[in-house]
């Protein structure tokens, strides 16, 4: 094997610099570190085997459907890319091309398994439901399925599904956590050496988020000298990572020759601010609340926008926000948008945010062709840099270092999907709608007593957030990194670039 890419969802460097990881850490410190930003919008596995950003591909993590409603979706099939397999190629198709043999494990949003010159073990999301159990829709060739099913080999599973297996303390999610990386490694290794790969990529998911995600908090509780603490989740989280070093420490020792690139596709952050993006449109005068009640709703409305459009809004588009009669039609249920994101009227609001997870971080204007709303299509640009610069200047966005800026390119054939403004907030701010303001302090958990388990307690209070993704990916190789790849950008697509200058075309 040439290149082993070794992928860990939601790990940062700080993950391998608590002791718990000898060898890792080892091989970071020799390696070489790229300093990478994203935006969170784009999809990083995806940037990672395409190459390319999500204003592109339209890979982000959730994405309106266009179809003059406000449902939305979180899923996303590769296969629907504008140009797939021909202008914009998986790693595993070029150099396939190229004449290697690839060895694709696990790799979130590639369902179904493509066929390939090697093997591939599809990940998570890509269209499907995510599940535990091996199906040969997730395997390329098939003739693997019964390999996998034999070490039980788990494909990936959420915390939902640990619930519903009646896993819910620390010990029983870590513990499956343990066992499902240990099964990926067995895999990976007698699968790339039994194909004789020349190129692999494995990622341990959910495992590696979920785990971080836990402990992050209970280590910054214990670094600020709280009395209440989990401490047996510090203990499990320890003994797991031990063991995870073990693993990478097989994994990467099994093909000694090949170059190690470990990536993360962004980093983990405790939940410190939250951030109610559609509270300040709101105050701003870009949009309405949703009424409760549906009798008078115009008028209400109406009445709401006057007071707030005098100063904020041009006079173009507050003629069609006073006089707008097209009604949106009401529905029982708006599709994949649940009640906890449609806070908003969009009869007369020029601009919402759908704050769906801990991603949602832009700004979309309500147009008339992609969501049936009041906009004006020419007046998108302007009322895109308006509502921009009013986050720019405003006195509380300032305070805790939040910035935006108007979205890259509208020329794109996918580019109508990706927010018109994009927020940039400081790590361990989470945009939500908590209706308390622009910017809250965010409440985590409070234990009480000392006998508690962080899991079992979440479980039960609604699955706070927290954590929250961060900006700063791992990348880091120990081979050098090839020079002309960095200045194109400084997101996860360098990852795609650095290898098709590592593998030529093989004479033939």
């Amino acid at each position: 094997m040439k290149t082993l890419i070794i992928g860990m969802d939601g790990a940062s460097i700080e993950t391998f610099k608590r002791g718990w990881t000898p060898y890792i850490e080892s091989l970071i410190e020799k390696g070489n570190r790229l300093d990478l930003k994203l935006d969170l919008l784009s999809r990083g596995w995806v940037e990672i085997f395409t190459g390319e950003h999500a204003i592109d591909t339209g890979a982000l993590y959730d994405l309106p459907l266009l179809n003059g409603s406000l449902d939305w979706t979180i899923k996303f099939n590769i296969e629907k890319m504008p140009g797939w397999g021909a202008e914009i190629k998986p790693i595993w198709q070029v150099l396939n091309e190229r004449g290697y043999k690839v060895g694709i494990m696990n790799v979130p949003t590639t369902f179904p398994a493509p066929k390939v010159n090697g093997f591939f073990v599809s990940g998570g999301g890509g269209g499907a439901k995510v599940v535990q159990e091996v199906t040969e829709e997730l395997c390329y060739p098939r003739d693997i399925v019964k390999y996998l099913q034999s070490i039980d080999y788990i494909v990936d599973e959420r915390m939902a599904d640990l619930f519903e297996k009646n896993l819910l303390t620390v010990d029983e999610v870590f513990s499956r956590f343990q066992k499902k990386n240990q099964k990926r490694t067995e895999a990976f290794i007698q699968l790339s050496k039994e194909k004789k790969v020349d190129f692999g990529f494995v990622v341990y998911k959910t495992s590696s988020v979920m785990v971080e995600f836990f402990t992050i908090p209970e280590l910054e509780r214990e670094l600020k000298g709280e009395k209440v603490l989990d401490n047996n989740l510090l203990k499990m989280s320890k003994n797991y990572y031990q063991e995870f070093d073990e693993q990478i420490k097989t994994l990467v020792e099994s093909f000694k020759d090949a170059e190690v690139i470990f990536v993360s596709d962004h980093s983990e952050v405790k939940s410190s601010f939250e951030v109610d993006v559609n509270h300040f449109l709101q105050n701003n005068g870009f949009q309405a609340k949703q009424q409760k009640k549906q009798k008078k709703i115009i008028n209400q409305a109406v009445r709401y926008m006057k007071d707030l459009v005098k100063s904020n809004i041009p006079s173009t588009l507050k003629k069609r926000i006073l006089s707008h009669k097209k009604r949106i039609p009401e529905k029982e249920s708006t599709g994949l948008l649940s009640e906890q994101f449609f806070v908003f009227d969009p009869n007369i609001s020029v601009a919402f945010c759908v704050p769906r997870g801990d991603w949602g971080r832009g700004i979309y204007v309500n147009d008339e062709g992609r969501f049936n709303g009041i906009v004006a299509q020419k007046d998108i640009i302007d009322l895109s840099h308006q509502i921009s610069d009013r986050i720019n200047n405003d006195e509380t966005a300032k305070k805790h270092g939040i910035t935006s800026h108007v979205k890259p390119r509208f020329d794109t054939s996918v580019s109508k999907y990706y927010p018109d403004v994009v927020l940039d907030v400081p790590d361990g701010y989470i945009v939500r709608n908590n209706a308390k303001g622009f910017v809250t302090e965010f409440e985590g958990m409070k234990p009480k007593n000392t006998n508690f388990d962080t899991i079992e307690t979440w479980s039960k209070e609604k699955w706070k957030p927290l954590c929250v993704r961060g900006y700063h990916p791992i990348a880091v190789s120990t081979s050098q990194w090839t020079e002309e790849i960095l200045p194109m950008s400084r997101d996860l697509t360098v990852i795609y670039r650095h290898l098709l200058k590592q593998y030529k075309t093989k004479n033939r």
